[in-house]
């Protein structure tokens, strides 16, 4: 049988001199080294120092399913998992969860004229579910418009107004937001169809409603 030589091996030695803690490694790398006790230990590129070995103490933070671990500017610890529809995002410094939203549009075209009142005039489905969080009206010029917006089911059924008495309106301006939604229904399913219904109109003839909504 043939004797093996440590020139045989394809792994360097490694040899580790207990000794003094060295200093901060380079950006992205992090330094091994035999503390005095003869205990193993790793310094990152902060100079934070953390033991390996038979003294090394880990408590794990994630204590519930989807937990993150995150470092901010105090501590590395636990983000627990955002709400639905929360992307994790950032903002500049920390990293955490943000909401996404989208805008729905409804556009109500008379071309050279007002448009016709007590008439559909946009109809589309969703296919995400969320909240709705404001509404906002523009029209081409000032002047007056209520606008409702109706929602049914996919699949059948009548539809209703999710607006109760605060349509959206134009009262002598030529825009309008409205973030207090009183009454309103404001929960979207996802496949739901909404429908825009011009009640009333004076002067416009062009007019944007749209609804900003946050997914879910």
């Amino acid at each position: 049988m043939a004797t093996r030589k440590g020139s045989d091996n394809h792994f360097p030695l490694v040899r580790l001199v207990p000794g003094a803690a060295p200093g901060v490694p380079p950006t992205g790398q992090m330094f091994l080294y035999a503390a005095s006790d003869l205990t193993l230990n790793v310094r990152d590129e902060t100079g934070h120092t953390e033991p390996l070995g038979a003294s090394a103490s880990y408590t794990d933070p994630l204590t519930t399913r989807g937990d993150m671990v995150r470092r901010n500017a105090s501590a590395t610890g636990r983000m627990a998992i955002g709400a639905a529809g929360y992307l994790l995002g950032s903002d500049g410094t920390d990293p955490g969860w943000v909401a996404q939203y989208v805008a729905i549009p409804g556009f109500i075209d008379g071309g050279t004229a007002t448009p016709a009142t007590a008439t559909t005039h946009v109809w589309l489905r969703v296919p995400f579910g969320g909240v709705i969080e404001s509404v906002t009206t523009v029209a081409d010029a000032s002047g007056s418009a209520v606008v409702d917006i109706k929602k049914r089911a996919y699949g059948g059924g009548a539809a209703s107004s999710i607006c109760a008495s605060a349509k959206p309106t134009l009262s002598g301006a030529q825009e309008s937001t409205d973030t207090t939604l009183t009454g309103w229904t404001t929960t979207i399913t996802a496949g739901d169809l909404l429908y825009w219904v011009l009640d009333s109109v004076t002067t416009c003839k062009k007019i944007l409603c749209t609804l900003k909504v946050r997914r879910t």
